[in-house]
């Protein structure tokens, strides 16, 4: 099961820059189509309340399937593991082109939510096991920073351009395009000669974890609650309040502001006291969503959504700049990622729980992550 002990990652900045090459062109792929899916099966006949258990099973696919790539990784490495991700996000897309023309495999849906929520497992576990690795003590604030917007930038007109291609040329083809996109984000991968990380893991190390530091694994649960509005509910009551090309256009606006203030305060997160900034950060943060939960039938929600990226984002930077330096100094990057992937999705249940029941009242997801945002300025 193991294959080695604890190997500290070294890698030259040739090979590591193959990888945030692959980062970037996956993430101009996924973000001209990952807004759109709910939208998608919302065309195709699903109820809100059908699509919001879809997004709840793709994440719940997502939290276990953690366990599963972790074996992977320390098996295969995070290359293999890279490399494989691909052709299985292709199968999705294949799943989603399918879809429209077979009443059967809508009936299925949530088979195709499993598939997702694996594949993104695949990606975003190997990706932040290796991050965590490669940061330092006394530059991850700013290094965390670098890591976020990299994609950010990759995936700026990823929206509009996926907006504008199904609405001209329709979902089809956007998937098959999104689909040789990602075909080409292989090839600095398969260019790599150096194996990106062999590791142990064990799941008691988890427990470990969790009972070392329990207030960051409750800030982490929050953190999962208050983050779920922004990136499942936001864009589909923007599309319900306008259309696809409005939602295409103020997605690109939010990640474009996202991946400046991500990257500027990502240089001054090392100087600042984090947890004073998540507090702040999330009060503001209750107070937008509360808001946000007013204007959801109003047309100055598209401009308010606008807000969105500078109130979630000066969360997000101290607050993952925390849980990747804690990962490195545990010593077991895996077992830390999936401590807070754990954690995340724990909150999104207690999220999803409410907003499926009542899906017919939108305002409460936004309620559900203001009390999150609320307990976290608290704690």
């Amino acid at each position: 099961m193991i294959r080695k002990g604890w190997k500290r990652l070294q890698l030259p900045k040739s090979e590591l820059s193959k990888v945030y090459t692959h980062q970037i062109i996956q993430a101009i792929a996924i973000s001209m189509v990952a807004i759109f899916i709910p939208i998608y099966l919302l065309q195709l006949g699903l109820s809100l309340q059908n699509v919001f258990i879809f997004l709840f099973v793709q994440l719940t696919s997502f939290a276990i399937s953690c366990f599963i790539v972790a074996k992977i990784i320390t098996k295969f490495g995070i290359k293999k593991a890279l490399l494989i991700r691909v052709p299985m996000y292709i199968i999705a897309l294949v799943f989603l082109i399918l879809i429209k023309s077979n009443p059967t495999l809508l009936k299925i849906n949530l088979a195709l939510a499993i598939l997702i929520g694996f594949v993104d497992s695949l990606y975003l576990l190997s990706l932040s096991v290796l991050f965590s690795e490669l940061i330092t003590d006394k530059k991850s604030g700013s290094e965390t920073g670098k890591y976020l917007s990299l994609p950010q930038l990759g995936s700026i007109a990823g929206p509009i351009i996926g907006a504008l291609l199904a609405i001209y040329i329709g979902f089809t083809h956007l998937f098959i395009i999104v689909g040789l996109i990602l075909l080409v984000s292989l090839i600095p991968v398969i260019k790599i000669k150096q194996e990106l990380a062999e590791k142990e893991f064990f799941p008691k190390n988890i427990i470990q974890l969790y009972l070392s530091h329990k207030k960051l694994s409750f800030q982490m649960i929050l953190y999962g609650i208050l983050g779920t509005a922004y990136w499942t509910l936001l864009p589909i009551m923007i599309y319900l309040s306008k259309d696809i090309l409005s939602l295409g256009i103020i997605w690109t606006i939010i990640l474009f502001l996202e991946a400046i203030i991500i990257f500027v305060l990502g240089k001054f997160s090392d100087n600042i006291n984090r947890l004073k900034a998540i507090k702040i950060s999330a009060i503001i943060g209750t107070v937008f969503l509360i808001i946000t939960s007013f204007l959801l039938k109003s047309q100055i929600l598209l401009y308010f959504a606008l807000a969105k990226s500078i109130v979630f984002s000066i969360i997000l930077v101290p607050m993952e700049a925390t849980i990747y330096q804690k990962a490195n100094e545990s010593k077991k990057a895996i077992s830390f990622i999936i401590l807070r992937e754990v954690c995340i999705w724990i909150g999104r249940v207690i999220w999803f729980v409410p907003v499926i029941i009542l899906a017919s009242k939108h305002e409460i997801g936004f309620y559900m992550s203001a009390l999150g945002s609320l307990l976290m300025a608290l704690i």
